[in-house]
């Protein structure tokens, strides 16, 4: 599992670590890859490339449900939730 606060974060991994990917792609067997929120045009086709050298090819995107509060990502609440 990968958290990343945006697109950009995604796609910076995936420009640094993925040209590594294929040189272990024989020990893995992916049935897809999930991703909650909204990603860029050009990081869906990343992970659309990614996902079909060891599997299926399915990327599946989710609406945005909760967040990982944890991670030290910043969330902005209004006054009114604080009541």
């Amino acid at each position: 599992m990968q958290v990343h606060p945006d697109s950009a974060s995604a796609e910076f991994h995936m420009k640094v670590a993925g040209s590594a990917f294929p040189e272990f792609v024989e020990f893995i067997r992916m049935s897809g890859i999930d991703i909650y929120g909204k990603p860029s045009r050009e990081l869906l086709e990343m992970l659309q490339r990614k996902a079909r050298m060891p599997g299926s090819g399915k990327v599946s995107v989710h609406e945005l449900q909760a967040g990982f509060l944890g991670f030290g990502i910043p969330v902005t609440t209004s006054a009114e939730d604080q009541v």
